[in-house]
């Protein structure tokens, strides 16, 4: 249909591949020897301190790690079966601020970069990171964002109308035909 508006996709969570699945794959490994030892040791009447703890800390590894592909593929899942939120208009108030906060412990600043905006009247906002699933705007390739962009967002809300919970899985941009484009930079 020639009326019809088209995107073009900035960022799909379902072309993204699982993170971690490497790391996934020696945490697991890291665990069942230090569990092997561990049981080894106690059937030699052996100390079980250090075996203990290498157990418990592998263990809390691997299940960061089984948590975070598990978060990817829900994610994933949800927009594959059409479970996600959508919302179409302009991108407003968009900001870009740098942090920093002091950590005692190691003397320093830990510094992170927050982005917010609004599509219509719904907020967004996260930490430029990475390590969470969906959209985070970080990686090789940054999305410039610019207020007054037609923007679509797909989203799902892990606790519904919580601002913070928004996870953010596609992203397109209105593209503006070129006469329309030389229009409007003409009368404006």
């Amino acid at each position: 249909m020639p009326n019809e508006p088209r995107f073009e996709t900035l960022y799909d969570l379902a072309q993204v591949d699982p993170p971690n699945l490497l790391f996934l794959a020696l945490s697991a490994v890291a665990f069942a020897v230090a569990l092997g030892a561990l049981i080894v040791r106690r059937r030699k009447g052996q100390k079980l301190n250090v075996a203990v703890f290498f157990t418990a800390a592998f263990a809390l590894v691997l299940a960061v790690s089984v948590l975070s592909v598990w978060d990817h593929h829900r994610l994933q899942q949800a927009l594959r079966d059409g479970h996600s939120l959508v919302v179409q208009g302009l991108l407003q108030s968009h900001t870009v601020q740098q942090r920093a906060a002091y950590n005692p412990s190691t003397k320093r600043y830990d510094r992170s970069i927050a982005e917010s905006f609004y599509i219509a009247d719904v907020p967004f906002g996260f930490v430029r990171d990475g390590s969470a699933a969906g959209f985070t705007n970080s990686g090789d390739a940054v999305v410039e964002l610019v207020n007054g962009q037609v923007l679509r967002v797909r989203y799902v809300e892990d606790t519904p109308g919580d601002f913070a919970s928004r996870r953010i899985l596609r992203v397109e941009r209105l593209v503006v035909p070129a006469a329309d484009a030389a229009t409007r930079a003409g009368n404006g």
